[in-house]
Formats: structure tokens, C-alpha cells, sequence
């Protein structure tokens, strides 16, 4: 597991949002720009070599286009997802918190581990072995939080790595990941 509780507690889901929502406007632009290069007239009149040479050029652009169009799509998607699923990990988390600390347990976020209470020793036979039950319980239930969040960082990640490929220095993607970190 890569992502720590401390990484899950800083995560934004609104900029996930966001960058879903910058990323849908730059594909349906270069949809746009792309139905519009096709569509052009100007290639129903025009004859000879300097017009076929422009007519290739230009369905190169169109087509370049239409491939930046449908990553940044991908990535729309990606991030409107990671988004969903950020917003469903925190409230688990916030959920497993709510629950131990009825019995005094806490989460150590930076070493993701679930820490029982300082008075565990004092406590009668009965309730501490409850106690270290609901502890151990409490470690697993956030060992799969920290699975989900691994999953929606993954999928964020897979989607900006695609869309950045040989684009790193003008894709406007580079730092998405790190949007809800």
C-alpha cells in the first residue's frame, strides 16, 4: 500500500472535481476545433498541389485533435470517478474513526496504524479484551480503506500518465495527481 491515512486526510475531492470539469471543457474544444477543421469549405473549391497539401495538413491537425480530445476526456472521467471514490474513503474513514473512538481508539495517520487507548492496561478483563477485539477489527477495516484509496489513485494516475505522454512540458495534467493529495 502506497497512500498513508495522512495522504487519504489531505485528499480534496473539489479539485478532483475541478480538474474533471477543466479537463471535459478542453475536450469538447478540441471537438469542436476538430469537427471544424473538417468541416472546412474552403477544400470543395481548391484544386491542385498546394490544395491537397493543406487538405493532409490539415486532417493531421484534425486528427491530432480528435486524439487529445478523447484522452482529455479519459482523464475527465478518471478524475470524476477518483473523485467519487475519494469522497466515499473519507467518509469511510471518517465513519471507522467515529466508531473506535467510542471505545477511546485512535488512528495514527502518518504510520496508518489503529492505536488502542493509553489506559488498555487499566481496563477491566472483560473490556479490554473488547477493546483489543475492536482494534484489531478497527486495523483491517482501515487496511481496506487505504486498498481504496491505493485504487482511486490508481486510476487518476493511469488516466494523467496516458494523457501525458510526451507532453510533459506543455500538458496542462502534469500535477492532476497531485490535485486531491
Amino acid at each position: 500500500m502506497g497512500l498513508s491515512i495522512a495522504d487519504v486526510d489531505k485528499w480534496n475531492p473539489d479539485s478532483l472535481t475541478a480538474v474533471g470539469a477543466a479537463s471535459t471543457a478542453r475536450a469538447n474544444a478540441a471537438a469542436e476545433a476538430d469537427s471544424a477543421l473538417r468541416g472546412l469549405s474552403a477544400f470543395d473549391s481548391w484544386q491542385g498541389t498546394g490544395a491537397n497539401a493543406a487538405r493532409v495538413r490539415t486532417q493531421a491537425y484534425a486528427d491530432n485533435l480528435d486524439g487529445h480530445g478523447r484522452e482529455a476526456s479519459a482523464v475527465a472521467t478518471a478524475a470524476k470517478t477518483a473523485a467519487n471514490e475519494v469522497r466515499q474513503v473519507k467518509s469511510q474513514l471518517s465513519e471507522l474513526r467515529s466508531t473506535l473512538g467510542q471505545y477511546g481508539i485512535t488512528v495514527d495517520a502518518y504510520g496508518s496504524r489503529v492505536v488502542p487507548p493509553t489506559n488498555l492496561s487499566s481496563l477491566p478483563p472483560a473490556l479490554r479484551t473488547l477493546v483489543q477485539g475492536v482494534t484489531r477489527a478497527g486495523q483491517q477495516s482501515l487496511d481496506q480503506i487505504r486498498q481504496a484509496a491505493d485504487h482511486a489513485d490508481g486510476l487518476l494516475a493511469g488516466a494523467c500518465q496516458v494523457f501525458c505522454v510526451n507532453r510533459l512540458s506543455d500538458c496542462p495534467y502534469v500535477s492532476c495527481c497531485g490535485a486531491y493529495r
